[in-house]
């Protein structure tokens, strides 16, 4: 049996989890700060795997990786499992050596190489699959990067949110791309929604109808999609 433990706190585990194949008898140990929230498509994937989460409140240097050493070395004793992986960018997991001598168990880290594609280190377990790209996260994830940003109104807090969610190299890029693209944003929400849009625009007979049905389907973002919406090619009943 195969056993995951994640450091969640500096990477992101649906990537990971996206980023190559899993068997149903796999074993997660995920160690996060308890701000952090899962995503659907986290949730969905572990709802059918044996997984435990280890959440701590009050971060402190190397706190998630005192978790990992103290998980690591309870679960070595058990003989069901056979392979044993940490997926941390910590740079105090690369040599791993002493569990040999230990445990006669080998331990490997499987670390994000610039947040966006993953490697195996001393590892044959390799990535399905290369990342995409940041225009594709942003598109993927808009929706996602809008509740944070009507979540957290300062820059400087939407910043550290999205760095939270996706990882410093990858936040700080999406942050920059957020800042100045609110037209593009809204035209990629609408095409990616257009056909629920268009709907509620067909059923609504004036522009405070319109807008309400907006703000009532997709909450903080609809007002500001009303705004695009009327300021486009798009036509809105008077």
């Amino acid at each position: 049996m195969r056993v995951f433990l994640i450091d969640a706190e500096n990477v992101n585990i649906e990537f990971f989890i996206k980023s190559r194949e899993f068997k149903k008898s796999d074993k997660f140990y995920i160690v996060v700060y308890n701000s952090l929230k899962f995503s659907i498509d986290v949730l969905k994937f572990l709802q059918d795997r044996e997984f435990f989460v280890y959440e701590f409140k009050n971060p402190s240097e190397n706190y998630a990786d005192k978790i990992i050493f103290t998980i690591l070395g309870y679960i070595m004793n058990d003989p069901k499992f056979s392979h044993f992986y940490i997926v941390s960018n910590d740079h105090i997991f690369v040599n791993l050596g002493f569990t040999e001598r230990l445990f006669g168990k080998k331990v490997e880290n499987i670390k994000f190489s610039n947040s966006t594609s993953l490697v195996a280190t001393k590892s044959s377990f390799e990535p399905k699959k290369a990342e995409p790209n940041i225009d594709e996260i942003y598109k993927n994830n808009i929706e996602d990067i809008e509740i944070l940003r009507q979540s957290y109104p300062k820059n400087d807090e939407f910043h550290n949110a999205l760095v939270k969610l996706f990882g410093m190299d990858i936040g700080k890029n999406l942050y920059k791309i957020s800042k100045n693209t609110t037209k593009d944003k809204n035209e990629i929400f609408y095409q990616k929604n257009r056909a629920k849009i268009d709907e509620i625009l067909k059923q609504n007979n004036n522009l405070k109808d319109t807008h309400n049905a907006l703000v009532k389907e997709f909450g903080e973002v609809g007002k500001e999609l009303y705004n695009y919406l009327k300021n486009s090619k798009v036509f809105l009943k008077s």
